[in-house]
């Protein structure tokens, strides 16, 4: 870890298991905090709390980038995207489908690839007293209890599709799950059904998720092995190298070596503490109970 910052990790709740991820801190200060730029992976929806005033810039587009709400509620994503930030605390929780759907009915297929104010999501009474709260704690270990209680309250009561948003999410983390038939098969779900399932509670359509999850397997697979064994990791699902390659050039931008080649610190930093503490280097890797 660079020597002016700090990351943590921790597990959410028993009783959340299955719909809420993760949570995390990011801590960073002094002069080499300042403008410093990170990269964000594909992964499902997740809540972000800016506790510092200095300005943190998201990257929405080429050449476009975007002041990260105080509280934020990111969409599923299917791009990387770079993060320029300027020191200060960040505390933030990742979402399954599952705990979206009970924390707010979304239509997330109106969100993906997005970034809106979390009071937009949910009351804003409560957006407001999770950050005050948050502020008021010591950002480190008091952040989880804090984070608990909100969740617990929130994601009280199970949403009327709970069941098919849970099977569909185990289903996706299938490594044998390859088309969106095959979707179909498992489920014993119409293709209109998938379909508005898919769209509605996971952002994208099936087809789309299953590319996603498969790449990301791949990419965590090729980072853990190291860069010098080339793409002998790649998942068995991709016919080939070049089909692994347009996936890269789909999610990443560019090759997965190219990728690679950048400075990643904070990233790979990221990716290796949440393997330590949740189990996989990505909340789209995660196997839901």
């Amino acid at each position: 870890m660079p020597p002016f910052a700090a990351i943590r990790y921790e597990r959410p709740a028993a009783t959340l298991r299955g719909l809420v991820s993760d949570y995390f801190v990011f801590d960073s200060e002094g002069p080499e905090a300042q403008n410093v730029t990170n990269w964000m992976l594909p992964t499902d929806p997740v809540i972000r709390l800016t506790l510092t005033s200095a300005p943190i810039l998201v990257e929405m587009g080429e050449d476009s980038w975007v002041r990260r709400p105080t509280a934020a509620f990111y969409g599923p994503a299917t791009r990387a995207r770079r993060v320029r930030t300027n020191g200060g605390v960040t505390i933030g929780a990742g979402l399954t489908a599952a705990g979206v759907a009970r924390l707010a009915d979304l239509d997330l297929s109106r969100h993906r690839d997005g970034i809106v104010e979390l009071e937009r999501i949910v009351d804003a009474h409560a957006a407001a007293r999770l950050v005050a709260d948050l502020r008021a704690s010591d950002q480190g270990p008091d952040a989880k209890p804090i984070l608990d209680a909100f969740f617990l309250q929130a994601m009280s009561r199970p949403h009327r599709s709970e069941g098919r948003i849970r099977d569909f999410d185990r289903a996706l983390r299938q490594q044998e799950l390859e088309t969106a038939s095959d979707f179909g098969a498992r489920l014993g779900l119409p293709p209109h059904t998938l379909r508005r399932l898919a769209n509605r509670h996971f952002g994208f359509p099936s087809q789309t998720l299953i590319a996603r999850t498969r790449f990301m397997r791949s990419l965590m697979a090729i980072t853990e092995a190291g860069a010098t064994k080339g793409y002998a990791a790649i998942d068995a699902a991709y016919f080939d190298t070049s089909h692994f390659l347009r996936d890269c050039k789909r999610f990443l931008g560019m090759t997965a070596r190219q990728f690679m080649a950048l400075d990643t610190t904070y990233l790979d930093v990221v990716v290796r503490a949440r393997r330590a503490v949740i189990g996989t280097g990505s909340p789209i890797l995660d196997k839901h109970d």
